[in-house]
């Protein structure tokens, strides 16, 4: 049972990191194809085995809460990362879908052959590491703002940490 419910915290850790957006109109069996051929021209599954990686130590404290943390890095290394390895297709598809199901015949080639220009490829090296300065960029804005945000209302606070007299 612990198992399960370390899986579905990996799991919702994934799924919170995916937009929840409405499709705007059905994918074509043409849009699927040319939004899995922008899949592969951009390198979607090898970006996706990068993120997950960035995402291990996430992982390992997800685990963590539940099992000593030398037993969750063991877990994660060999049984989490391998299966999410070897499934990390299913999941560049479900991706080629969505924008199947956002982009039309077009639009996706016309992406595609961007990202096959000199500065689409550059766009394809560059972004994960911007990707990773942003994070932390946002990480650090967002202790600046919840600091100052505690600056200025101190008081208030106190109070609503203070047991209220009835």
């Amino acid at each position: 049972m612990r198992w399960i419910v370390i899986a579905t915290c990996l799991m919702v850790s994934f799924a919170a990191a995916a937009a929840d957006t409405p499709a705007t109109s059905p994918a074509t069996d043409e849009a699927r194809q040319e939004a899995a051929a922008l899949a592969k021209t951009i390198g979607m599954e090898a970006m996706m085995t990068q993120m997950m990686s960035m995402m291990r130590e996430q992982m390992v404290a997800s685990v963590a809460r539940n099992i000593p943390r030398d037993k969750a890095e063991i877990a994660v290394d060999e049984i989490f990362m391998p299966e999410i390895q070897s499934r990390v297709g299913e999941l560049s598809a479900t991706i080629a879908d969505i924008w199947a199901s956002h982009f039309d015949v077009a639009e996706l080639r016309q992406l595609r052959e961007f990202y096959e220009t000199p500065l689409g490829q550059k766009a394809i090296q560059t972004m994960p590491g911007l990707m990773v300065e942003a994070q932390k960029a946002g990480a650090d804005w967002g202790r600046r703002v919840a600091r100052d945000a505690i600056a200025k209302n101190g008081d208030k606070l106190r109070a609503l940490s203070t047991p209220q007299a009835k």
